[in-house]
């Protein structure tokens, strides 16, 4: 899990100081081990992993995150449901990241999200 979280957190931090390039010509590759890492069994390693696409989706374009959205999307919706109290602010914030850059494209996911926020309440 060290390693994972290690991981997670070298890719946020490239994220920020490599932007924008890492976010166009490395897109695929980010935001595949992103969605590993905010699945992973370790909470460590899923905050830290929705810290880094908060840093990716900064200088990202939407036509590079749009293929990815269905997953990205429902592993925050499963840590917002079912993480620890510890993860939700930053899944909070990842989610408001992902959906701001994803504009319409996030319209199939808002239902599901809208649930969880007003179950937080």
């Amino acid at each position: 899990a060290r390693v994972r979280w290690a991981v997670a957190s070298t890719v946020g931090m490239l994220c920020s100081d490599l932007a924008p390039s890492i976010q166009d010509n490395h897109h695929q590759q980010v935001l595949q081990a992103l969605q590993e890492m905010l699945g992973d069994a370790n909470p460590r390693v899923r905050d830290r992993a929705s810290q880094a696409m908060i840093n990716f989706c900064e200088h990202a374009r939407r036509e590079n995150l749009k293929p990815h959205l269905n997953g990205i999307f429902t592993r925050l919706a499963s840590i917002l449901q079912n993480g620890p109290q510890g993860l939700l602010g930053h899944a909070i914030q990842s989610v408001g990241s992902v959906a701001s850059l994803a504009g319409p494209e996030f319209k199939p996911f808002f239902e599901t999200f809208i649930q969880a926020f007003k179950g937080m309440l």
